[in-house]
Formats: structure tokens, C-alpha cells, sequence
């Protein structure tokens, strides 16, 4: 986990679960064994979730060169982490992206694993919004990431 993603599970992520429901479990994972595993494994009101944390600094603004449509490029998201959630959401767990963008203004994303897999780090930031499971801009939106965690893990739609 990277210092800004240490710093958004601090500040924000366990925090804020954690006052939202203080009987929530939640453990920061630092595992060198398996590679891919997400940041954080955590229960929450009888649901257990696996949770990968990503922290960005800045969106994309404008096409460019060497990104045309504004991708939004998740540089520490590796193929391993995709191919964990691939694995535990085809087995039924609950797993997913939480993405922080910080400027120009902060935004949230939390995707279930489908869209983390399929989706992220390959879409213009428009349609990351509208495939995100959670959305928010500026509060951190523990309410309906709680919720979206205790969701059932969806389904592969083959396309």
C-alpha cells in the first residue's frame, strides 16, 4: 500500500467505518506471500469484504498524446490484483476497488469486482462514473459504501 493509500485507510476508510458502525472488524492486509491480495479484509454487520485501496492524485482533464480519451490510469493496479478479484468474486466473495481521486475536486468510486476488473484503469473518468457501484464527490460516502459491501458479490456478464 503506498503512503497515500496508508494515509486514506488512516484518515478516512477506517475511520470512518468504524464510526459508522463500531462494532465493524476491519484489518489492514500487508502480505508479500500472495501477490494481489487486497489492501483490506473487513466484516461489517454480519458481511465479510475484501476491499483494494487506490489513491490518485489527478484525473485526466484533457486528451493528450499518449491518452487521447482520458483514461484514468491506475499505475499500482497490477494484473494480479485484477486476476484476485476475478478468482474470489467468481467464487461468490464480496470484493472490490475503493479508488480516491484527490484533485481537482476529491471524488469516490467503490466498484464491485466485476467493473473493478473489467473497468478500471481501461475507461474515460465519465464512464468510471457511471459504472461505479458507490459515487461521491467531496464526503466520503460511508452510508452507501457500507451498504454496497454487504451487497451479494454480482455476477460475470460475458460480453
Amino acid at each position: 500500500m503506498s503512503m497515500n493509500e496508508a494515509q486514506f485507510w488512516r484518515d478516512v476508510v477506517r475511520r470512518q467505518i468504524l464510526r459508522y458502525d463500531p462494532t465493524a472488524d476491519l484489518t489492514r492486509i500487508e502480505n508479500a506471500v500472495q501477490v494481489g491480495t487486497p489492501d483490506v479484509n473487513g466484516c461489517v454487520r454480519r458481511t465479510d469484504f475484501w476491499l483494494e485501496l487506490k489513491n490518485l492524485e489527478r484525473a485526466p482533464k484533457k486528451p493528450t498524446p499518449q491518452n487521447p480519451h482520458c483514461i484514468v490510469k491506475l499505475p499500482r493496479y497490477t494484473q494480479a490484483q485484477r486476476l484476485w478479484h476475478r478468482r474470489r468474486g467468481r467464487a461468490g466473495g464480496r470484493t472490490g476497488v475503493l479508488l480516491r481521486i484527490v484533485l481537482p475536486v476529491t471524488e469516490y468510486f467503490y466498484f464491485q469486482w466485476p467493473a473493478a476488473v473489467n473497468q478500471l484503469g481501461n475507461v474515460p473518468i465519465e464512464d468510471l462514473r457511471s459504472v461505479a457501484t458507490v459515487y461521491a464527490k467531496s464526503t466520503f460516502p460511508v452510508e452507501a459504501l457500507v451498504f454496497a459491501l454487504m451487497l451479494p458479490a454480482p455476477k460475470e456478464i460475458e460480453l
